[in-house]
């Protein structure tokens, strides 16, 4: 009698603890994978600022020094890409041509900013998904994208 008991008192146990456990951890990972857009957010219209003049003047490699330095410091690759979408500015330097833009990751966020609009949250992250989070920022300069 007692062995029955313990069984359904430890699958009861371990029911509660899976079905409150899951949807706590998908909230903490959701909350988790806000913080880092928002914080990449500000640092893509950051970079989105200060590429406007560069753009402007025809001279977009003014910017390299600044993507390197924020990818040494932060560990996140910065590419800049012009109306033609052709990578113009990279923390990668001279191998930003070896980036592939046209990967659906890449080239879906970088559409959306050509087209003016900012980047959208996705889907939760979890831990052992290793899929980057790519964010796109249109470089604005009288309304129109540079």
């Amino acid at each position: 009698m007692r062995v029955r008991l313990q069984g359904i008192v430890l699958t009861l146990v371990a029911l509660l603890v899976f079905g409150l456990g899951i949807p706590l951890a998908i909230t903490i990972a959701a909350g988790a994978q806000q913080d880092l857009f928002l914080d990449r957010l500000t640092d893509t219209a950051r970079f989105a600022s200060l590429a406007q003049r560069p753009l402007l003047d025809n001279k977009p490699t003014l910017l390299d020094p600044d993507l390197r330095r924020y990818t040494e410091v932060y560990g996140v690759q910065v590419v800049v890409f012009d109306q033609d979408g052709k990578a113009v500015a990279s923390a990668l330097g001279p191998n930003a041509a070896r980036l592939d833009v046209h990967a659906e990751r890449i080239s879906d966020p970088v559409h959306e900013a050509l087209a003016g609009r900012r980047s959208q949250p996705g889907g939760v992250l979890m831990p052992w998904d290793d899929t980057p989070l790519v964010l796109a920022e249109p470089v604005l300069a009288d309304g129109e994208v540079r």
